[in-house]
């Protein structure tokens, strides 16, 4: 498992940063891509990641990102990855 930063977002007033992070995984050959969100705080910190999400790279950074500009940390990343996807499948 490979895992590449993408974004950085500071939150000066709670004392925390989240990371935005790119994970690439192979199975039998082929690239999957999915995401892990880090928030790191002086006391503590939490990670969640989805692993295989799509083999499109381009598909998965578009994700982080609207994930980065939106602010969503661990608390509520994985609801708004599945909710994505959902409205994704529906269309």
């Amino acid at each position: 498992m490979d895992i590449k930063n993408l974004y950085e977002k500071n939150f000066s007033s709670l004392r925390k940063t989240v990371f935005y992070n790119l994970v690439k995984t192979q199975d039998e050959g082929e690239d999957s891509f999915g995401i892990q969100i880090v928030t790191k705080t002086e006391n503590y910190e939490e990670k969640e990641i989805i692993k295989d999400i799509s083999q499109k790279e381009d598909f998965v950074k578009k994700m982080i990102k609207y994930l980065y500009e939106n602010a969503v940390d661990t608390t509520h990343f994985k609801d708004v990855i599945d909710d994505y996807i959902l409205k994704m499948e529906r269309i």
